[in-house]
């Protein structure tokens, strides 16, 4: 399985924290949500797609996909850790319903990656037959 993410990824979108041994939330611990949310991705995508994904498009939706749904278990460590209490007040960006928005329209097709193997092929089209008309069988009669 693949890790579509790093922790310095996820370290990059929460301002003045570096993960080690000795923060609220270890690095070891960051890398176990990623390793956790890319299983999620695939099986998710499994569907569609051939797993791992691959290609440099594809792994960069995905990346931005793992990043979203690792960051609010990290903050929520962070935030009980550090005795931040939720505000109400301050609408904060819910990032895992931004992820499952782009996995759902990864699955709907209506987000596409691009470079990824697909699982189903729609290269070809019987155009001889036509699905409208129904056979009809006659009983005790030469058909053809």
């Amino acid at each position: 399985m693949t890790d579509y993410c790093t922790v310095a990824n996820v370290e990059a979108r929460i301002k003045g924290i570096t993960f080690s041994g000795s923060t609220a939330i270890t690095s070891t611990e960051v890398g176990d949500f990623i390793t956790t949310n890319s299983a999620v991705i695939d099986g998710r995508l499994n569907a569609v797609y051939e797993v791992p994904i691959t290609g440099t498009v594809s792994l960069a939706i995905v990346k931005k996909i793992c990043i979203y749904l690792t960051l609010p278990e990290v903050l929520e460590v962070l935030d009980d850790g550090l005795g931040r209490a939720k505000n109400d007040e301050t609408s904060s960006i819910d990032y895992r319903d931004l992820a499952n928005q782009m996995l759902n329209k990864l699955e709907t097709g209506e987000l596409a990656l691009t470079d990824a193997t697909p699982k189903t092929s729609n290269d070809f089209f019987n155009s001889n037959v036509n699905d409208s008309v129904e056979p009809v069988m006659e009983k005790d009669t030469v058909q053809w």
